[in-house]
């Protein structure tokens, strides 16, 4: 029997979020990279799709709708929620606020929380230039894994000042890999389709999500996250200390 591929799958949030153990700090991250695999969401049967960044290092999760409570950002925060647990470092822009990015924002190894224009194009080009700096100089977090979380490009892509942050989205997708810094995007469909050409060539496979009415709410979802905070923190917060 044919397996049907992970892209034609009716893929539904997750019912719950995995538990695993924390790693023991940044050491433990970038021991663990090659190996290190987030689940995304789950089918009827509980078969889980997982996100392995050595293999695939960007992400594109798309669902009916976008915005808070939805199916895409209950997957962004569950993700980014095993991240910071994995003691990666760990950074969201989204286009909207909600209990669960408030939650996140004062998390050990969450760096950075944006939800303003402003902010998300300062943030984008801050990690353009994390990248560079990894380039040039190494030093102590040349391999520490750093994910960044797009959950809405749209408003970003349709503003009138967008260079700098498509060029830095675009930069990051590029030469990320090669740097350990990674990028996961949900957006609803039809915004999708509006990503440039050459952010939506690099951002990667995309994984469709529905909503289940049998399974617990996304913003139920929300709230068990508190299980996976990390009780010890690798990383200061951007306003606190450098990259």
């Amino acid at each position: 029997m044919t397996e049907t591929p992970i892209s034609e799958r009716f893929w539904l949030p997750l019912s719950q979020p995995p538990q695993t153990a924390e790693a023991s700090g940044m050491a433990e991250a970038i021991a663990k990279y090659p190996s290190a695999v987030f689940a995304i969401a789950e089918d009827s049967r509980g078969q889980v799709a997982s996100w392995q960044p050595i293999i695939q290092p960007h992400q594109l999760i798309t669902g009916c709708s976008c915005g808070p409570e939805s199916a895409t950002t209950a997957a962004i925060q569950t993700l980014a929620a095993q991240c910071a647990r994995a003691h990666w470092a760990v950074h969201i822009t989204a286009s909207h606020d909600d209990p669960g990015y408030r939650e996140l924002r004062n998390w050990p190894n969450v760096r950075c929380v944006t939800t303003r224009l402003a902010e998300q194009t300062a943030l984008l080009t801050h990690l353009e230039d994390v990248l560079r700096h990894r380039q040039l100089n190494g030093g102590v977090h040349r391999d520490a894994p750093l994910v960044l979380f797009i959950d809405g490009w749209h408003e970003l892509a349709n503003h009138a000042n967008r260079h700098p942050a498509t060029a830095a989205l675009a930069m990051l997708l590029r030469l990320g890999r090669s740097m350990r810094i990674h990028v996961v995007m949900a957006q609803s469909p039809g915004s999708a389709i509006d990503i440039d050409i050459d952010i939506r060539f690099n951002i990667g496979s995309e994984l469709h999500l529905h909503t289940n009415p049998y399974l617990a709410e996304p913003a139920q979802i929300g709230r068990r996250l508190a299980e996976l905070r990390p009780t010890r923190s690798s990383y200061p917060s951007i306003q606190r200390g450098r990259p």
